[in-house]
């Protein structure tokens, strides 16, 4: 009977074994196709992508850094995940939430150091899950010096957002919130607002008494494993950093200056530890996990909000993304839970189409992986 039971255990071994290797086969080889075919637009130098699947982490790398620069991309290779950064700032949030820092129902004007009777509406004033799912209200930047300057697609886009960023201080920021006029009634409408992630950013810090890169190394990189992230670069971070390149620009772009809390689109990571941040995301039984996808809004159509995470429900199940873009580089992550899968991909490119091609890759992998 011992006999008995010891076959059946490295039968079932094998066999989970065999179907490993399965999914790892069927995974590259669709990676590899749908990857090497965006690689024949000759503005996508090199694309890296992380792929969480049926309990796995694999990582792959295409492509070299630029022409001048034939060297290619590693588990060490520091990029900007920008707007990204807003899912682990909605961690932090959730993890607030729950030890009872924060209340989604505040006022957020219970954590400003003045009054701002600006910041209400019809009565109804900003409220923390307004500032979660960008039903706040507030502008996409602050001050709105920073806005439009993407939208001129013209060359000098990096340099003159770089220059118009390193200029803003947060003296800056409290004086546009003062004057700030609302036009909407707070949780009624989206309207991206990194203004809004900004000011989640300093209440985070105001009520944890840290700075933001403490808090996340502290409460997610380090419980990740996720190393050579953060907002901050670090020497071994900078010698790792990849360039990017904004549209048909031959000078790589200068990074985010991130002169505020940087919790909209400051943090820099790698491969390596962003599938360590999909497994986390993924695995975890850890409740802040699952509050940061409670949904805060929902319009009646298609708009689904939770803590900064976009929520989608298809054939595919209930899943997550967001999308981060710098004027060199571009991401997305995606979760997809009831496909145990989950994906995040960037390339050292930047220009309008760029997050619509990214897209489109991931779309076509879990299409195949789903058949």
């Amino acid at each position: 009977m011992r006999h008995h039971y010891l076959r059946l255990f490295l039968l079932l071994f094998i066999a989970n074994i065999s179907y490993a290797q399965q999914y790892s086969e069927q995974l590259e080889s669709t990676v590899n196709k749908q990857t090497r075919s965006l690689l024949k637009d000759k503005a996508i130098k090199a694309v890296s992508v992380g792929v969480y699947y049926k309990g796995e982490t694999y990582r792959y790398y295409f492509g070299q850094l630029s022409d001048n620069k034939p060297a290619t991309l590693n588990d060490s290779s520091v990029y900007e995940i920008a707007s990204v950064s807003k899912t682990m700032l909605g961690f932090l949030a959730a993890k607030a939430v729950l030890e009872g820092k924060i209340n989604l129902e505040d006022e957020v004007q219970n954590y400003l150091d003045k009054p701002y009777p600006n910041l209400s509406f019809d009565g109804e004033p900003i409220r923390i899950k307004h500032l979660l799912a960008n039903t706040s209200g507030l502008p996409h930047f602050m001050p709105e010096s920073l806005d439009g300057i993407f939208e001129r697609l013209s060359p000098e886009v990096p340099t003159d957002f770089y220059k118009a960023e390193a200029a803003v201080t947060k003296a800056d920021f409290w004086q546009a919130l003062e004057v700030f006029e609302m036009t909407q009634k707070p949780g009624t409408r989206f309207y991206y607002s990194n203004a809004g992630a900004e000011l989640m950013s300093y209440i985070l810090e105001n009520v944890y008494g840290k700075s933001l890169d403490e808090l996340l190394q502290d409460e997610l990189f380090q419980i990740c494993d996720m190393e050579l992230s953060g907002i901050k670069m670090t020497a071994e971070m900078q010698v790792n950093a990849v360039e990017g390149y904004w549209m048909s620009n031959s000078e790589p772009s200068p990074y985010f200056a991130n002169t505020l809390w940087a919790g909209g689109a400051g943090v820099k990571s790698n491969l390596l530890a962003m599938t360590n941040y999909l497994e986390f995301l993924m695995e975890s039984d850890d409740p802040v996990v699952a509050e940061s996808r409670q949904e805060l809004f929902h319009d009646g159509r298609t708009t689904r909000l939770g803590y900064f995470w976009r929520i989608w429900k298809d054939k595919y199940g209930t899943s997550y993304n967001h999308h981060g873009g710098s004027p060199g580089m571009q991401n997305w992550v995606y979760l997809y839970p009831d496909q145990d899968f989950a994906i995040t991909i960037f390339t050292n490119h930047s220009g309008p189409k760029t997050p619509g091609k990214l897209k489109r890759v991931v779309d076509k992998i879990l299409k195949e992986l789903s058949r």
